[in-house]
């Protein structure tokens, strides 16, 4: 993530604190919108990909994945439905990274 993303003019924002505490295993839910100053991917369409991953001993491990397709949006802000984890079973530094995507190509990302 770059400070590109954070300036780009269709911006997925997770409304959650940067860095918090959870019990392993917890089940949690993020938060999500949809800032959007630009109809360039009205065509095409947006997505959101997201990954739920922690290192370990033996590398990068990926605890889950998911995605959904964003609707119909409004130029401005717009709520998405909040992406729901169950966090890694064991104590880790886990790492949600979010993608919003157009044509396969990232638009723009994010991270808690």
């Amino acid at each position: 993530m770059g400070v590109a993303d954070l300036h780009a003019p269709d911006f997925l924002a997770l409304d959650c604190p940067p860095c918090r505490t959870v019990d392993a295993g917890a089940q949690i839910e993020v938060p999500c919108a949809l800032s959007s100053f630009t109809r360039a991917h009205a065509e095409a369409g947006l997505a959101v990909e997201w990954e739920l991953w922690h290192d370990s001993l033996d590398g990068r491990v990926s605890d889950a994945k998911g995605g959904f397709a964003v609707g119909p949006y409004a130029l401005g802000a717009n709520p998405l439905a909040p992406i729901a984890l169950t966090m890694p079973d064991k104590n880790a530094v886990a790492v949600l990274s979010v993608y919003l995507k157009s044509g396969g190509a990232i638009v723009s990302r994010n991270f808690a």
